[in-house]
C-alpha cells in the first residue's frame, strides 16, 4: 500500500474469525486482504496514473487527433488501479497514460493562498523529509565503492 499515491488510504489492524478451513492457519499469522465495500457498474474510469493534480483541481490529457489537451475532471470512487471520472470526459474519449514536459507545461497554474502553503508545510513536517531532500537521501557509498562489510566476516573495526 502506498499512502503517497492515495492519501485517503486507511489501514486497520483487524481480527477475524474463520469458519473451518483446510489451510494451515496459526494464531499470529498475517494476511493481505481486500474488502469489497462497493461495486460500481456503468461508470467511466481511467487508470490512476492518467490523472494529474494541480492544487485542488484534477486533469487528464485527452487526445484530440495528433495532439492532447488537459481537461479538468471531477473524480469519484477509486481503488489501487482505477479512478472514476464523475465529470469532464465522455465515453469514447481517449486519454494519455503519461505526459511529457511539453504537455505538463499546458496545465494551468493554480493560485495557492498563504494559509494553504502553511498547511502543506506543516503536513510535510509531519511526514518527514521528502525523497529528494538532503535529509532524506541515503548516505553516499564509501570511497572504496563497497556497501557491505569487508571480506573475512569479522566485526567492523571501531575507531
Amino acid at each position: 500500500t502506498n499512502r503517497w499515491l492515495n492519501p485517503e488510504l486507511k489501514e486497520h489492524t483487524t481480527e477475524i474469525l474463520l469458519d473451518e478451513t483446510d489451510a494451515p492457519v496459526s494464531p499470529g499469522d498475517s494476511a493481505e486482504v481486500e474488502i469489497l465495500i462497493d461495486h460500481l457498474t456503468d461508470v467511466l474510469a481511467v487508470p490512476v496514473q492518467c490523472v494529474y493534480s494541480r492544487g485542488p483541481k484534477n486533469f487528464v490529457f485527452r487526445r484530440d487527433g495528433r495532439t492532447a489537451e488537459p481537461v479538468e475532471v471531477e473524480l469519484g470512487a477509486s481503488n489501487e488501479s482505477f479512478v472514476e471520472i464523475a465529470s469532464g470526459l465522455k465515453p469514447g474519449d481517449e486519454v494519455l497514460m503519461s505526459a511529457d514536459e511539453r504537455l505538463l507545461a499546458k496545465l494551468p497554474a493554480v493560485d495557492i493562498s498563504a494559509a494553504e502553503i502553511a498547511g502543506r508545510s506543516a503536513d510535510a513536517k509531519r511526514r518527514g523529509p521528502a525523497h529528494n531532500s538532503a535529509a532524506g537521501r541515503r548516505p553516499a557509498k564509501p570511497p572504496t565503492g563497497r556497501t557491505s562489510r569487508a571480506s573475512g566476516g569479522g566485526k567492523p573495526a571501531t575507531p
